[in-house]
């Protein structure tokens, strides 16, 4: 996912360290990525990068960033505002993540997301300059949507939907939302398959694989995509799927 969103600020009242302290051509900087819609119970990593002006001390000459933090729905993550991740007070355990360093990159994982994760995140930064710090004030909106409210679709490996006994084809499960480790279910002709994962391999195709494929994310399978047929084709002639209906997604 690629980082489009950047906050940029060089000097506020809350949200800079004193004059002479850093470099002038330089600024603070956080890039969010755009909103993320997430399917509840799967897992989203939120890519983050930050900088920060050359830091200097009266003490110890070079300033570092002591402290970094990960909070919903405040503009600035200070004081006691709750936070779910927080560098001086790591909890064993969180579903919350911290992937990042306190260098470059803020990146925050976010496991087993369920619908109360649904907020406005950002980052902030703390220094061991007096009044070094700086939250990025845009932050990154997630959005958890429910397995049964989520569109789904299956996408194929070839153009076409026709092929040869001993071929292969890989079929993926789509979704309008991340659902990374969250189980796929498979069906052919509404017969439930074994396999789980967001792809589907199909090789060494024999005219028993010939039939309408669906996926779905709803552990209650009331909610699947639509039909992707496949035609296995034996000893050169067709194979004969009644069942099998027109493909309505290329």
């Amino acid at each position: 996912m690629m980082l489009q969103r950047k906050t940029v600020m060089q000097q506020s009242t809350s949200n800079t360290i004193p004059p002479g302290a850093l470099r002038a051509d330089r600024v603070w900087h956080v890039d969010y990525p755009e909103p993320i819609c997430v399917v509840e119970g799967s897992t989203t990593t939120i890519p983050c990068n930050f900088t920060h002006p050359e830091l200097r001390t009266q003490s110890s000459g070079v300033g570092r960033v002591v402290r970094v933090v990960w909070c919903p729905n405040h503009l600035i993550c200070q004081g006691e505002t709750y936070s779910v991740y927080d560098s001086a007070k790591v909890t064993a355990g969180s579903r919350f993540e911290y992937l990042g360093d306190r260098t470059s990159s803020c990146t925050l994982q976010i496991s087993k997301t369920t619908s109360r994760d649904a907020a406005t995140y950002r980052f902030r930064i703390e220094t061991n300059v007096d009044k070094g710090s700086f939250a990025g004030p845009l932050g990154v909106t997630i959005t958890v949507k429910k397995p049964e409210d989520v569109d789904v679709a299956v996408r194929s490996s070839i153009s076409g939907n026709v092929m040869k006994e001993g071929g292969q084809v890989t079929l993926t499960c789509t979704a309008d939302c991340s659902f990374h480790q969250l189980d796929v279910k498979w069906y052919r002709d509404g017969q439930a398959l074994s396999e789980t994962g967001p792809a589907l391999h199909l090789s060494s195709l024999t005219i028993h694989n010939t039939g309408n494929y669906t996926c779905s994310l709803d552990t209650s399978s009331s909610k699947t995509s639509l039909p992707w047929s496949l035609v296995v084709e034996a000893d050169g002639r067709e194979s004969l799927c009644v069942r099998c209906v027109p493909n309505l997604i290329s």
